[in-house]
């Protein structure tokens, strides 16, 4: 078979060539085609010139229908809607202060308005940080390890420090005490940052800080060094705040409760956890229903909560209900809760398989160890929440077969190599006087196996499977309410000390006994009456809530004190306390007098007599807003009404006019454009494009109609458009386009702009609503109700298909397809009589040769 392209161009299948003959059999084929193929070339140009045709049109359409749509709809902007009463009755006013800020104006707004004077602004409600409250911590070291200390002696030490954003490498002799340290690194301090940046010795450590206190400090490692933590500070330690710092690692003065947060503005609950960022709490009120904008100020060390609305109904009311947060933040009482984790805790540092080993002769493990020996088998566990696979290796052919210590031991090697030698290991231990497997993990290794895994056949046959009808298998060391305190690791005992009701001083005790599981040990809690503790099995998160009575502390003994650390982050806990008062400023109305007469507005932002204006500041006036008409903007509007319409009128008779190259210059075949440049196509299409609407009907009939209706006169008002300045260009070779005489314009717009107004608008014979129907019945783009553009090119949103000419390119598209099977049967003729003379050729040669022969023979 063969098959053909628009080209022509054909690709030979089975047909025999002039082998025989010697004739160019595919040359004379084709030549004997090109008559079919001269039709479908010209089906082919003629398909890209309508397609051609109905893009220029399509153009058209957009342009008309976008020029309706600005100018002579009610979906119009305001500014250029000449069919509107806002286009023609639109206000200027002035102020005569910059206190006042003139918004807009309406139709109604009185002449002149003038303000005695400004006596307040209107304010919104504000909450600040109280001024004896330290939001951030001072930039403390921790204690110097005196190992450290000694080390330095001789070396020569380097961090880099951040002052308000401008970084400096500080380089700096060590030394094996504090005094010297701390007098080398001051001298270094001195001559980068002068005295704004010094160093003191503090509680065995350094201690940072900046002159004033308004400085922002940060302290990282230089790219090679290691000093930073040896000084006993935290990479990117900082005295203030930091947006992009978390929660659990940002240095507030009052170190946070816990590791979960809630607390409500204005009754919207805002709920934060320890892995968010400062900057997350911040947009999460901000763009919360709260009404209100919070702000953090590293100069002050403050935190601004302001309600964005204003007057003397503005209001903030918070309170909080979880952790301390909103403490720190503002300083204001701590709430009644605290939820801390039990999540990286475990139950237990082992775990011990349920069912004895199955390393008898014959059963499950004896086999497992002798397919060990080709690899392939593996065991299977969960690692801090992930799984993983540790493979067991195959043997070489002259090592023994496993057995159990050695299974066990290949084991302890992968889980050495995966996760560092004795984190996990496997070990055998006696239960009842038979062998069970035992994992143990150090900390930071939190174990578990998942269904999964206890089915998987080694497990199994290690003995770690999930149980039977009676008891269940400990699978995991998480801890859950069944795991025990001494398990976990928690003891000591718990003070509760508050004030209750009548303002008695009361005080309990809670000894944490290490028989106790989770759910009793909430239990004791909860019946001691004073608050609740609530283990949540799901989240392994412990919660300290509700607790009744007012400034309630909760402090341990040292390992209490360790317990309270473990299990909320603080090793003593504070509850409904009052703190210090919050900075407020209530919000305030504005206060104005107008007239002689006082106003006031919960806004500074307003409507005064038809007036939008907004209060920018106090002032003891005289203020005049003055009003007219901004006949500016009218004749603005209708500048570029005149604009646009010439720029249609313009390429529509460049259309009609232009020369039809588009005779001379067909569309390109794919075999003349493969010769060609990209450069040379481009200008070849451009002259084929052009005159493909020379002396169109619908485009000539188009513009005389909206000729006509630039010279028509409006009964109602007995003016036309040449009597108020826009009258058609004497030129013959504008073509119909307008001409603008301005002056003529602004003169009728000052003594007759109702009848101007009505000129155009005038829904019986207006110019502008009868030009908008002469446009709306050419291009409307709609399915319902084309324009007749429309209906005959379409439009990518109406009728992109059921239109004239898609139909017209949809017939000349079956006929391609009729004419390329006539084609494809001529050429397979045509091949098959060539094919057939080839072959009486050969045969004719084989009888000539066997001719000659005979006769050779016979002499």
């Amino acid at each position: 078979m063969s098959s053909i392209d628009p080209t022509g161009s054909v690709t030979i299948g089975n047909m025999m060539p002039g082998l025989v003959s010697g004739l160019d059999t595919e040359s004379m084929v084709e030549k004997m085609l090109s008559g079919t193929q001269s039709k479908i070339d010209k089906q082919y140009a003629k398909k890209q010139q309508i397609e051609w045709k109905q893009e220029i049109y399509r153009d058209i359409i957009t342009k008309l229908d976008n020029f309706r749509t600005k100018f002579f709809t009610f979906s119009s902007p305001s500014d250029t809607n000449l069919l509107s009463n806002a286009f023609f009755n639109v206000m200027n006013t002035t102020s005569s202060s910059g206190a006042v800020k003139v918004i807009s104006s309406s139709s109604q707004a009185a002449s002149k308005i003038k303000i005695d004077s400004i006596d307040q602004l209107a304010t919104s409600y504000q909450v600040s940080t109280n001024s004896a409250w330290k939001v951030s911590k001072e930039l403390q070291g921790d204690a110097i390890d005196a190992a450290d200390l000694a080390s330095f002696s001789g070396q020569e030490l380097s961090i880099d420090v951040s002052l308000d954003g401008v970084k400096k490498t500080i380089r700096f002799q060590g030394a094996d005490n504090t005094a010297d340290l701390v007098a080398n690194l001051n001298e270094s301090l001195s001559s980068v940052f002068g005295n704004t940046v010094t160093a003191t010795a503090s509680n065995g450590g350094l201690k940072i800080d900046g002159s004033g206190g308004s400085h922002t400090i940060i302290l990282t490692d230089t790219v090679q060094g290691d000093s930073l933590k040896k000084l006993g500070f935290m990479e990117g330690a900082s005295n203030k705040l930091n947006y992009n710092a978390l929660l659990s690692e940002s240095p507030f003065a009052a170190a946070l409760q816990g590791n979960s947060f809630e607390f409500s503005i204005n009754g919207t609950v805002i709920q934060a956890k320890g892995s968010d960022t400062v900057g997350d709490v911040l947009n999460r009120i901000n763009n919360s229903d709260a009404g209100v904008r919070v702000t953090y100020n590293a100069i002050t060390d403050k935190f601004t909560m302001e309600s964005k609305t204003t007057g003397d109904i503005a209001d903030i009311e918070m309170e909080q209900t979880q952790g301390n947060l909103l403490s720190a933040m503002f300083g204001s009482g701590q709430g009644s809760g605290i939820t801390g984790s039990m999540a990286r805790m475990r139950s237990t540092n082992t775990l011990t398989g349920f069912d004895k080993m199955d390393d008898a002769p014959g059963q499950l493990l004896d086999s497992i160890m002798s397919a060990a020996r080709a690899g392939g088998q593996s065991f299977k566990l969960h690692v801090n929440g992930r799984a993983f696979e540790v493979g067991i290796p195959a043997l070489a052919d002259d090592d023994p077969d496993y057995d159990k210590n050695t299974f066990i031991q290949a084991i302890n090697d992968q889980l050495a190599t995966g996760f560092g030698a004795g984190n996990i290991e496997l070990s055998v231990v006696s239960v009842n006087g038979e062998d069970h497997i035992q994992i143990e993990s150090a900390d930071g290794y939190m174990l578990s196996f998942d269904e999964q895994d206890l089915q998987h056949n080694v497990n199994d046959a290690l003995g770690f499977s999930a149980g039977n009808e009676t008891t269940e298998a400990v699978v995991s060391q998480e801890v859950t309410k069944d795991s025990t305190l001494g398990g976990i690791g928690l003891s000591g005992s718990w003070t509760i000390r508050g004030t209750d009701s009548s303002g008695a001083a009361v005080t309990q005790t809670l000894v944490l006994d290490s028989s106790w599981t989770v759910e009793e040990l909430t239990q004791k809690f909860n019946d001691m009456n004073i608050g609740t503790l609530a283990f949540d099995p799901v989240t392994k998160s412990l919660s300290m809530s509700n607790m009744t009575d007012e400034n309630v502390t909760v402090t341990g003994d040292t390992d209490g004190a360790d317990a309270l650390q473990s299990l909320f982050g603080q090793n003593s806990l504070t509850f409904n306390t009052s703190g210090d008062p919050l900075e407020i400023k209530t919000g305030q109305n504005a206060k104005l007098t107008v007239d002689g007469t006082p106003i006031e507005r919960n806004t500074n932002e307003f409507s005064l007599n038809g007036v939008n204006i907004q209060l920018m500041e106090e002032s003891t006036g005289p203020i005049s807003l003055t009003t007219e008409r901004d006949t500016d903007k009218i004749v603005s509007g209708i500048k570029e009404f005149v604009e646009d319409y010439n720029s249609i009128v313009d390429e529509l008779n460049g259309y009609l006019t232009e020369k039809s190259n588009y005779r001379s210059y067909a569309p390109l075949t794919d075999a003349q454009k493969k010769e060609m440049s990209e450069k040379d196509i481009e200008r070849w299409e451009v002259k084929a494009k052009q005159g493909l609407l020379r002396n169109d009907g619908t485009i000539e009939s188009l513009l005389s109609n909206m000729r006509t209706v630039m010279y028509k006169t409006v009964e109602s008002t007995g003016m036309a458009l040449y009597d108020i300045g826009l009258d058609t260009s004497s030129d013959y070779k504008d073509n119909g386009k307008l001409v603008l005489d301005e002056e003529k314009l602004r003169a009728a717009l000052s003594t007759n702009l109702d009848k101007v107004q009505q000129l155009f608008s005038s829904k019986t014979d207006g110019v502008g609503q009868a030009l908008g129907d002469i446009l709306k019945d050419a291009a409307y783009v709609s399915s319902g109700s084309p324009g007749t553009l429309v209906e005959y090119a379409g439009a990518k949103t109406a009728l992109d298909t059921q239109n004239t000419l898609s139909k017209e390119l949809a017939e000349i598209g079956d006929r391609i397809k009729e004419l390329n099977t006539k084609y494809e049967a001529e050429r397979a003729r045509y091949w098959q009589q060539f094919s057939a003379m080839e072959q009486a050729l050969s045969q004719l040669n084989t009888q000539s040769s066997w001719v000659s022969q005979q006769f050779s023979s016979s002499n």
